[in-house]
């Protein structure tokens, strides 16, 4: 698969667990879970569908092709995300970006996708501060992957940007 966009989801249910929502889309008829990756309750990231298959939780815009889906466990229409899916959501955005060469612009709210008709992810998931984060997060780490080592005589050379 050629990923090019992250697409951010909530369950819009309470479910236990990653276990509990892949059983529910197997109910509808489904392969297998919908989503890449799903945030459970306490921070825990579960493995989803497989990388290697388009997503099904995106049609619009052809985006379970296209974007990888990452669903947090919770109805964020009501209550904001837990600290530790917050955190984990954060960590796992950052790593696949890094990994498919993805910028942070190119993370969706299911919502924001051009043809979706949903709230999801909810009104408590705010996409610009996750995408603002996010970014400040990836430069941050561009500038300690460039940092030049010190020379022969343990001098840290300077350089200007």
């Amino acid at each position: 698969m050629n990923w090019s966009y992250v697409i951010v989801h909530h369950t819009g249910a309470e479910e236990r667990d990653a276990e509990q929502v892949r059983r529910y889309h197997l109910s509808l008829g489904w392969r297998d879970i919908g989503y890449n990756f799903v945030i459970e309750r306490d921070g825990k990231v579960a493995p989803g569908r497989s990388l290697d298959l388009p997503g099904a939780h995106c049609r619009a815009d052809g985006m379970n092709s296209k974007g990888i889906g990452v669903a947090v466990i919770g109805n964020l229409e009501s209550h904001p995300p837990l600290p530790g899916q917050a955190a984990s959501l954060l960590e796992l955005l950052a790593d696949l970006c890094r990994r498919f060469g993805i910028q942070p612009d190119q993370l969706l709210g299911h919502r924001e996708v051009r043809g979706a008709a949903t709230d999801c992810p909810g009104r408590y998931l705010d996409m610009e501060g996750v995408r603002r984060e996010l970014a400040e997060r990836l430069a941050s780490e561009e500038k300690v992957a460039y940092q030049t080592p010190p020379s022969q005589d343990g001098e840290i050379p300077t350089h200007q940007a």
